[in-house]
């Protein structure tokens, strides 16, 4: 069939590192590299390959190192777009 989850996700990052360094021609060869490899949809492939992981952060705190999660984003609230009448259907 293909290749097991824990070796996609192997050759995903060692494929990620070189992919993001590369110029435009080459990351062309790399993603049909890629692709026959895996599998995967073209445009899946190059979300895989361009999507940034953040996991935990590193800190330094009074000479110690200390792992966090980064902080989630807010999600944005929209305007209210009616108001308290109710409305008559």
């Amino acid at each position: 069939m293909g290749l097991p989850i824990r070796e996609k996700q192997a050759l995903t990052w060692e494929v990620k590192q070189r992919y993001q360094a590369a110029s435009g021609e080459e990351k062309q060869v790399i993603l049909d590299e890629f692709i026959q490899n895996t599998g995967y949809d073209r445009k899946y492939a190059l979300r895989v390959l361009t999507k940034k992981t953040v996991r935990e952060v590193l800190l330094t705190v009074g000479g110690e190192t200390v792992k966090r999660k980064p902080a989630k984003r807010k999600v944005r609230q929209g305007k209210k777009i009616y108001s308290d009448v109710e409305l008559l259907f």
